[in-house]
C-alpha cells in the first residue's frame, strides 16, 4: 500500500519469517522519498542533514555521503541547461 502528493511518497510492507527452530516473525518497512528544493542551502545546512540521518556511520562516509550530495546540488536538474531555468 502506498500514498503519494506533490512532493513526497512513502509505502508500507512487511514479510513473515519462520526461523530454523519454527519461531514467526513478522518485518514491518516503512519507505519514503520526498522532493526537496535545496536552493539557499548551505553546506552546512548538508552537513547537518548528513549527520542527522546518518549518526550510526563513521566520519569518513559521513564526508562522502555529504561531498556526493552537495556535488549533486551543484549539478543542474536532468532536461535544464543550468539551475537557474528551475522553479
Amino acid at each position: 500500500m502506498g500514498i503519494s502528493t506533490d512532493n513526497a511518497a512513502s509505502k508500507s510492507m512487511y514479510a513473515l519469517t519462520a526461523g530454523a527452530l519454527g519461531a514467526l516473525a513478522r518485518i514491518n518497512a516503512e519507505f519514503y522519498a520526498v522532493a526537496a528544493k535545496t536552493q539557499g542551502m548551505t553546506k552546512n545546512d548538508f552537513t547537518v542533514i548528513v549527520q542527522t540521518l546518518y549518526p550510526s556511520v563513521n566520519s569518513a562516509e559521513q564526508i562522502r555521503i555529504l561531498d556526493q550530495l552537495w556535488a549533486a546540488n551543484a549539478s543542474p536538474p536532468i532536461g535544464h541547461s543550468d539551475s537557474s531555468s528551475c522553479t
